[in-house]
């Protein structure tokens, strides 16, 4: 177990340094929203499991970063949007994005945030890396649209539950 800790030690200070350096390459009036959602904390696991699972099939090459982070890049801009949707005035402890910065600003910045997922994916050169991601954000997104769909529904059979 301790193998996976040194790992993880030296991995997760990785992934915060290419997410912040990332996030250094967008438009000043974007990065004060996308630092608020990457710092309000995470455990990066999405980021995480994709390297591991990377070094577990023997590859140690740095490269392996934007791909990682592209998953964190994703997940976050769904956070800013469920946010809105839901309503919801705090993200793990803190004022959410939309609070402080307004819906336009943080919807818009969650847009850039799957954008630069997208390029992230799509600078690999590898058409099933990219397809892998555009099938993400479809699913993602009309997930949250059967979400909005179904608010209400106390019925909502199981299936339907499981698929949103």
């Amino acid at each position: 177990m301790s193998d996976i800790a040194d790992i993880v030690s030296r991995e997760v200070p990785a992934i915060n340094r290419y997410l912040e350096s990332a996030t250094e390459t967008l438009n000043p009036m974007v990065q004060p929203v996308v630092r608020h959602v990457l710092l309000a904390g995470g455990k990066r696991l999405r980021p995480l499991l994709t390297i591991l699972t990377a070094r577990a099939m023997g590859y140690q090459g740095d490269d392996v970063y934007p791909l990682a982070c592209s998953l964190e890049f994703l997940h976050s801009a769904t956070l800013l949007h469920d946010d809105i949707v839901d309503g919801a005035k705090l993200r793990r402890g803190r004022e959410s994005a939309h609070v402080r910065f307004g819906s336009t600003h943080t919807i818009l910045a969650g847009d850039v945030l799957l954008a630069l997922a997208n390029r992230l994916v799509a600078e690999y050169d590898n058409p099933e890396l990219t397809k892998l991601l555009s099938e993400a954000l479809l699913q993602t997104a009309t997930g949250e649209i059967l979400e909005i769909a179904h608010l209400r529904d106390v019925d909502l059979p199981l299936d339907t539950y499981f698929s949103i």
